[in-house]
């Protein structure tokens, strides 16, 4: 064989072995599967941590403050307190 008929031959040969490692390996399609929701769920768990870091000073400041508890109540369930007037202001469509 020739010089030029081995590299060919080399050639042909890792590229069969490519087509088959990709085509015909489930295992690595899995893999790939694998490492993508891996990556899902940590971005998730990053997330999940800082809501948790959030929530945790809220609880904090709720133990130890009254008025913290009256601005979670006033700010994000709309209450009032007793005597006092809320006014609500439609937006209009133009």
């Amino acid at each position: 064989m020739t010089k030029i008929q081995k590299q060919k031959l080399f050639f042909w040969l890792i590229i069969s072995l490519v087509v088959l490692i990709l085509v015909g390996n489930k295992n690595f399609w899995r893999l790939m599967k694998a490492y993508r929701e891996r990556v899902s769920l940590q971005q998730q768990l990053g997330n999940l941590d800082a809501e948790s870091k959030i929530l945790q000073q809220k609880i904090y400041l709720c133990e130890r403050s009254d008025q913290a508890i009256e601005k979670i109540a006033r700010e994000e369930l709309g209450m009032t307190k007793a005597g006092e007037l809320e006014y609500r202001i439609k937006k209009t469509k133009k």
